[in-house]
């Protein structure tokens, strides 16, 4: 693949799966090449597209997210045989290397020379003069494009002569000899019949626009990205609204603006909603940024796959033999639904999942079989897979029938004991590692390190407002409130009491440093100042200086001022704390 310029992927073996392209070169007349480098573009025609689209939707199966898309994925798939089965095509569109053959003079014959190669050139491919002619082609396949076969956003100009190329040269990484002209975004107005909110692995919250279903460059759109709350805003697009759709280049649909005449009565303005849709937990905004996030975390079902990922991982909790896959698939069939369920599992319950995912396995290589016309010469296997409607692929009886695999018997569980054993050691832990294993936004290991050192215990961890952790070293106002949401979600606290209760301790909890109480005295002592005594972000600057309460009660007015304080507001505090009694008995 093209890569960064540089370095790129190998897909030798993927791409000899792609029907189009020629695994040997056909005769044109002349000497083979002893080094042939040909350039081009795998891509899907639409219509095979869409058929592969209905085929999964009868299947259940996921659907490709659009041609482009399908196809770079299907191409850079780990297993061959599944690049095979996708509808997949091939463009040449210039060479690289040639060893042992004389090219032609212009990059026009060059394409006619790989045609009788062998290799599939654009149809389209045209040859044009001036800027008269380069105009008239690009409008003529913008006029056409709707009914190609096959996705374009634009066209692109090379000068034919090779010489002339060569004198031209290259700016950068892009030859000055090509030029791009994209076409216009196509755009379309329809309904915004409802706005909803999706949650991401990690508890990103983002809006999605869903639309009455419009025709946008030859692709029914239904959906469509509203990035942020802040670009709603700056639309003040309304449910009811008819808004103008395109296709950001010609691929992410996306709201232009509201055409605001055509606005029905009564409509109001979009507000982020309070809970999560999934789990109910609270949506929260993140400090001087646009994101918002589900604060449900361990106990939300659309994080939970990552939650458990980065429960069990090597810095976390570091469970030995639990991977990704692993953990995915104890989600996906049911038997974990929290981090706390990991140390309810038995051998009995790993050799379920395992042989769940074999079945699942298998299923797709009967599928593979089936779709295979080669299958038929399997023996006679092919044909009595042909002969299988589909949903027999995931009964345990067929597979057992058609597969040389006992998914019901004796399965190997020395490395589901293994496993096992690895959760149960891992209950014995310190807090720092199980502070991070929790997955709570902006708590990285350094943190979670101080964080303990302060507190000293999950308990107090737990109880600690989020005006008072900000007052320990490494903890700034942002983390502190992720934290304390976190620990205030009744999800979350349900999970955690679930891991204390399956047994999981700290060899390194202990009693808070004696700093500590000066530390919480002086947040204490600022949290319960009117705001107005001090102005501003005062009170953060005059903790960030002092870190205790005797320090701050040592210096003076001129050492505040100092710290950031005004002049009016340093004589406020000194008011306030005119009797050091009263401020020692807050």
């Amino acid at each position: 693949t093209r890569g960064d310029g540089t370095t790129g992927e190998d897909v030798t073996a993927n791409l000899r799966q792609v029907r189009s392209v020629p695994l040997r070169l056909r005769d044109a007349g002349m000497p083979f090449p002893a080094v042939l480098e040909v350039r081009g573009e795998v891509y899907m025609p639409r219509a095979a597209f869409a058929e592969w689209n209905a085929r999964a939707l009868e299947r259940n199966d996921k659907l490709l997210a659009n041609p482009r898309n399908g196809a770079a994925g299907s191409l850079r798939q780990l297993d061959p045989a599944v690049t095979r089965r996708r509808p997949l095509a091939f463009f040449a569109y210039s060479v690289g290397e040639v060893r042992g053959l004389e090219l032609p003079e212009t990059h026009s014959q060059t394409l006619e020379l790989l045609r009788r190669f062998g290799f599939p050139v654009a149809p389209e491919v045209g040859i044009a003069t001036g800027f008269d002619g380069l105009i008239a082609y690009f409008r003529r396949i913008g006029a056409v494009r709707d009914a190609l076969p096959y996705d374009i956003d634009g066209v692109v100009y090379k000068l034919d002569d090779y010489d002339q190329q060569q004198a031209m040269g290259f700016v950068s990484r892009a030859p000055r000899w090509a030029l791009a002209h994209k076409f216009p975004a196509q755009e379309q107005s329809t309904l915004l019949r409802a706005i909803e909110v999706q949650i991401g692995r990690t508890g990103a919250v983002t809006p999605v626009a869903r639309l009455e279903p419009v025709q946008v460059a030859g692709v029914t759109v239904t959906n469509a990205t509203l990035h942020n709350a802040d670009q709603i805003a700056r639309l003040d697009a309304r449910e009811g609204d008819t808004v103008i759709v395109r296709r950001a280049g010609d691929v992410i649909p996306e709201i232009v603006r509201v055409i605001e005449e055509r606005r029905p009565a009564g409509t109001v303005p979009w507000t982020m909603p309070a809970a999560c849709p999934v789990c109910g937990s609270e949506l929260v905004k993140e400090e001087d940024a646009v994101a918002w996030r589900c604060s449900g975390g361990l106990a939300c079902p659309a994080q939970r796959k990552e939650a458990v990922r980065h429960f069990a991982s090597r810095r976390a909790m570091d469970i030995e033999g639990l991977g990704d896959r692993q953990a995915d698939a104890l989600v996906e069939f049911g038997f974990v639904h929290s981090p706390a369920d990991l140390y309810a599992l038995s051998v009995e319950d790993l050799v379920r999942m395992k042989t769940a995912l074999d079945a699942a396995s298998a299923a797709d290589l009967l599928q593979a079989v089936a779709e295979s016309k080669g299958a038929l010469a399997l023996d006679g296997q092919g044909r009595a897979l042909l002969e299988r409607e589909p949903p027999d692929w995931k009964r345990a009886d067929f597979l057992r029938a058609h597969l040389d695999v006992d998914l019901g018997g004796k399965l190997a569980t020395k490395w589901a004991e293994n496993l096992v054993a690895a959760i149960d050691a891992s209950r014995a832990t310190t807090l720092p590692r199980f502070l991070f294993a929790l997955g709570i936004p902006h708590l990285g290991e350094t943190t979670a390190k101080s964080l303990a050192y302060w507190l000293g215990s999950l308990a107090f961890v737990r109880a600690t407002p989020a005006v008072l952790l900000q007052a320990l070293p490494d903890i700034g106002g942002e983390v502190a409130r992720s934290i304390a949401t976190f620990f205030e979600q009744p999800g979350n606290a349900a999970v955690v009491d679930a891991l204390v209760g399956a047994g999981i301790g700290f060899s390194d909890e202990g009693r808070p440093p004696a700093e500590l109480r000066e530390r919480l005295d002086l947040a204490h002592l600022l949290a319960t100042l009117p705001v107005d005594k001090l102005g501003g972000k005062s009170a953060q600057r005059l903790a960030a200086t002092y870190g205790t309460l005797d320090a701050l009660l040592r210096a003076n007015e001129s050492g505040w001022t100092g710290a950031g304080l005004s002049a009016a507001g340093a004589a406020n505090l000194a008011a306030y704390l005119a009797d050091e009694a009263r401020a020692r008995a807050l």
